[in-house]
């Protein structure tokens, strides 16, 4: 990610539980029911309203600059796997990514859900597959791509686990 990628510390290295084969393997795909406006922050749905109001909180901490509070949404063995970057463990890691995005020009998020899913049988983890764009100050587009997070439940709460992103800006 051009831009902040020189204010992103690795903090270290690791690998995800599953292989990509495995990943896309086991996922049982299916478009959202429909489409609807959550926020003017966030469009379309889960279908899991517990979820729904994380994806919200994520976008408001962000645009807020509450980045503290963006890492509390990820599991504490979280992985964040930013284009062109290795990948970030942990929630320091996502808070020091994710406030370097702010500091490069991104002031606000949003997203829109496109796919949501369940991977395996055991309904303990589930995917998502959704677009995002960081807007500048002034409105303009700082950055548009696209992310697939897996989400964990641990200890009864639902959390970000494994977030792989990319960037559909050239640069």
């Amino acid at each position: 990610w051009p831009g902040y990628k020189a204010h992103v510390q690795n903090i270290g290295t690791g690998t995800i539980c599953l292989s990509t084969f495995q990943l896309f393997s086991s996922l049982l795909f299916r478009p959202l029911p429909s489409s609807f406006i959550m926020s003017g922050l966030t469009t379309g749905s889960t279908g899991m309203p517990e979820l729904d109001a994380i994806n919200l909180q994520f976008v408001e901490r962000f645009n807020a600059g509450d980045f503290e509070g963006v890492a509390a949404l990820y599991s504490a063995d979280c992985r964040l796997m930013p284009q062109g970057m290795p990948v970030q463990i942990g929630r320091e890691a996502t808070k020091d990514f994710f406030a370097a995005v702010a500091a490069a020009g991104a002031k606000s998020l949003k997203v829109t859900i496109h796919e949501f899913g369940p991977v395996g049988a055991d309904a303990e983890m589930y995917y998502e597959r959704t677009e995002f764009e960081f807007f500048k100050e002034d409105g303009s587009t700082f950055e548009h791509g696209k992310y697939i997070v897996l989400w964990k439940k641990v200890d009864g709460h639902w959390y970000y686990y494994t977030d792989i992103m990319n960037s559909d800006i050239r640069r």
